[in-house]
């Protein structure tokens, strides 16, 4: 095992293979939050606004927003990104401290969650 997703009521965890936290995600019904500790402290927080603008906040401020399409393929940084519709996920990849690796285990499980 190198990583582990780990459930909870509200979300879920990333672990490495030694079971220290990674990152810890909060999934509420208007927003996810990200962070690498168990507080929360500093999270970022990936919001759906009107539109289809996805909002990345960190400690009340914006850090940057994206425009998803709901049908069609999109760069989001240098990633492009196509059916996943108008998910939360493609937020993930405007973190520069989340990995390569971890952002593509977070998104997967974003979209399992219907995220």
């Amino acid at each position: 095992m190198i990583y582990a997703v780990k459930m909870d009521d509200d979300g879920f965890k990333l672990r490495d293979s030694q079971e220290k936290l990674l990152w810890k995600i909060k999934l509420y019904p208007d927003k996810v939050k990200i962070a690498d500790n168990e507080e929360m402290s500093g999270a970022y927080e990936l919001k759906l606004k009107e539109e289809g603008r996805l909002k990345l906040e960190r400690n009340d401020q914006e850090v940057t927003q994206i425009r998803l399409m709901e049908n069609s393929e999109y760069t989001v940084g240098s990633y492009l990104v196509r059916g996943v519709g108008l998910s939360l996920s493609p937020g993930v990849l405007l973190i520069p401290e989340i990995s390569e690796e971890h952002k593509v285990m977070i998104m997967a499980e974003l979209l399992f969650h219907k995220r």
